[in-house]
């Protein structure tokens, strides 16, 4: 064997690393959502009671909301979630940043976040989340959850991502592929 093969089959089995990488963190992050709507069949009313460390699009922090379940115990869920976070920046020489507005669309499940404008006139100053002002703490919100795991529930409305469980699978099997088809043309040289 010489030294280009040896290159080769260490770039094959990285190559292979990253995809098997990327089919588990798609299934560990995105695998839920292939099953939680069906599964999450019980309701409760929940409060907020905080908001989430993670950041979101650099201004959203979810809130988090706990609920008694069935069984008598209290849980905690984080929710509405969104689909897709959309972040605009209008520049030129007369806009204003002082601040950001917000467009939530619960049926399309986004949130569209614009800073700068034209007038001045804005809905959030920098630094403030604007879901704690949707949904300050106190606010009561409907949860669905799993019976048999109150933890895997969700808040208001089902978020749908299971179209980044199969982004992520549909990456990874590329990666593998590829990594074969070359692998076959290397040896076959």
């Amino acid at each position: 064997m010489d030294g280009s093969m040896a290159v080769i089959i260490v770039l094959g089995v990285i190559t292979l690393i990253a995809g098997g990488i990327m089919c588990l963190l798609g299934f560990l992050i995105f695998g839920k959502y292939l099953t939680q709507q069906k599964r999450c069949t019980s309701r409760a009313i929940g409060e907020v009671v905080g908001y989430t460390l993670t950041i979101y699009s650099s201004v959203l922090r979810y809130p988090i909301v706990k609920f008694t379940a069935e069984d008598g115990n209290e849980y905690k869920v984080q929710g509405p979630e969104y689909r897709m976070h959309s972040r605009v920046t209008v520049a030129g020489p007369f806009v204003k940043h002082n601040g950001f507005n917000v467009k939530e669309n619960d049926e399309k499940q986004t949130i569209m976040i614009t800073s700068g404008n034209l007038s001045g006139e804005v809905e959030y100053r920098y630094g403030e989340n604007p879901l704690a002002k949707r949904y300050p703490i106190g606010t009561q919100l409907e949860v669905f959850y799993d019976p048999a795991a109150p933890k895997k529930g969700y808040v208001k409305r089902y978020c749908d991502k299971r179209f980044m469980f199969w982004l992520f699978q549909g990456t990874a099997a590329f990666i593998v592929i590829v990594n074969v088809v070359v692998m076959i043309i290397a040896y076959g040289m």
